[in-house]
């Protein structure tokens, strides 16, 4: 469950493996918030914990429609980064995933504190987080893509073997 209501996640992809120490998680895209949401998959007593964060993309009112999100991998190494196609935005954007993980537990560490009201009751297996626009601005880098029509949109992505990105337009 995702904490926006009416968030409408529409495509999910396992982020990359990066190794033992950062597991791999699923992310989404939600086309109707202009979000972005990672859900951590973490093991705790024989048991799949989660912890949903909602990253929004953009932090003015722009409609992005975010559609599909992939890892990012050059000659079979993946590297720590997520791309995300934005359907009105025509765009295509990168989310630095150490940048993520570094203000999830700035985040944590102030609920500790008492310097924030913690998010997790304990009811939940799965715990979620809010951000406000502007918070992952060092995160996520937004690239236009160009357009060859003036009613194109933009839907899929994709790596070759080169790490050369991709993109899939359609009117």
């Amino acid at each position: 469950m995702l904490p926006t209501l009416g968030a409408v996640p529409i495509y999910l992809m396992l982020g990359p493996d990066l190794g033992p120490d950062k597991p791999q998680d699923v992310w989404g895209t939600c086309l109707t918030n202009n979000n972005v949401f990672r859900v951590t998959t973490r093991t705790r007593n024989g048991l799949l914990v989660g912890h949903v964060t909602e990253i929004p993309i953009t932090p003015e009112a722009a409609e992005r429609r975010p559609i599909v999100i992939k890892p990012q991998v050059i000659n079979d190494k993946p590297m720590p980064y997520m791309w995300f196609s934005c359907e009105a935005g025509h765009s295509v954007a990168r989310i630095d995933i150490d940048e993520v993980q570094e203000l999830v537990e700035a985040k944590r560490e102030a609920q500790k504190r008492g310097k924030l009201p913690a998010g997790d009751d304990g009811r939940c297996m799965c715990s979620k987080s809010l951000y406000s626009a502007g918070t992952f601005n060092k995160a996520v880098l937004e690239f236009d893509v160009p357009m060859t029509q003036q009613n194109m949109k933009l839907a899929g992505l994709a790596f070759d073997k080169d790490g050369n990105l991709w993109t899939q337009s359609c009117d």
